[in-house]
């Protein structure tokens, strides 16, 4: 069985998630965007387009563990 690379994050991009974690939580509009397509509102804070590729591979990676956890994807 071959491993996937777990993705990290720079302490850039950790600092920015914690900002649109703030917003989140005062605004549920800001929140549905974010969910919707979280590109837009990353490029807004200054993300690069490498920058949100890497939080968006590390959403994904953390919807398979949670998926995982929840047997929906044991094979």
């Amino acid at each position: 069985m071959t491993q996937t690379p777990v993705p990290s994050l720079t302490d850039r991009q950790i600092v920015t998630l914690g900002s649109v974690l703030q917003q989140l939580m005062v605004s549920p509009e800001y929140g549905a965007a974010f969910l919707v397509d979280p590109r837009p509102l990353l490029l807004q804070l200054n993300m690069t387009e490498d920058d949100v590729v890497q939080i968006v591979n590390y959403f994904k990676y953390v919807q398979q563990l949670v998926e995982k956890d929840h047997g929906d994807d044991w094979i």
